[in-house]
C-alpha cells in the first residue's frame, strides 16, 4: 500500500485543528487560532516521525501521553494541575467521540461497495 506523506500531513493538520478547536469549545474556553495552529501542527510532526522512521518510542503510549499534554499545555496554557488534566480528558473525550463518528460512517457508508461499482 502506498502511502502519500503530503496526504497524512495535510489530513492530520486538519483533523487536529478540528479536534482541538472542538476542544476548547467544549472547554468553554477562548483560544486563539494560532495557538490551536502550533499545537496541531506538532501532532502532526509527531505523526510523520511515526511514518518516516522506525522507531518503537514514537508508538509508545507514554510517548503519545506526553505529546498529547504538550499540546494541550500548549494551547490552554493551564495554570495548574487540576486544570491541565481536564482539559486532557476534554481532548481525550473530543477524540474519542471522533474517532467513533469515522468507524461509524466507514461502516455506514461501506467506501469498498462505491469503489467496486
Amino acid at each position: 500500500m502506498t502511502i502519500y506523506l503530503d496526504i497524512v500531513i495535510i489530513e492530520n493538520l486538519i483533523m487536529n485543528y478540528i479536534i482541538l478547536y472542538a476542544t476548547s469549545i467544549i472547554a468553554k474556553r477562548k483560544v486563539k487560532h494560532i495557538k490551536i495552529f502550533i499545537s496541531s501542527i506538532i501532532g502532526t510532526i509527531y505523526v510523520i516521525m511515526l511514518y518516516v522512521t522506525a522507531l518503537p518510542i514514537y508508538s509508545n503510549i507514554i510517548s503519545k501521553l506526553l505529546l498529547s499534554i504538550i499540546m494541550i499545555y500548549i494551547m490552554f496554557n493551564p495554570k495548574n494541575l487540576k486544570t491541565l488534566i481536564n482539559n486532557l480528558l476534554l481532548f481525550y473525550l473530543t477524540s474519542f467521540v471522533f474517532g467513533g463518528a469515522a468507524t461509524a460512517l466507514i461502516y455506514l457508508i461501506k467506501p469498498e461497495e462505491v469503489l467496486t461499482k
